[in-house]
């Protein structure tokens, strides 16, 4: 599934801490991409399987696009938000 009204621009960075408390780890996004995560513990170590990947798309003004992983856990994310 992928959404382009999900992730808020405003709510990137508060996503990304709650990933990094998980276990993921940074790496330098590339083109159109905004954050770009990896689970660490994957095998091979260059497996894209568990690569999180957030984009920006030039005619979308509030928010990001989000796909597979990255949308299971950022809808995980907005339950416990909402939870609070």
């Amino acid at each position: 599934m992928r959404s382009r009204s999900t992730l808020h621009k405003s709510k990137l960075d508060d996503f990304a801490q709650w990933l990094e408390r998980r276990g993921w780890q940074h790496e330098e996004p590339l083109g159109y991409e905004v954050l770009r995560m990896r689970w660490p513990k994957e095998l091979p170590p260059l497996s894209t399987s568990m690569l999180l990947l957030v984009y920006r798309k030039n005619e979308v003004k509030e928010h990001y696009t989000t796909y597979g992983i990255a949308q299971d856990l950022l809808i995980q994310w907005l339950r416990e938000r909402k939870g609070k």
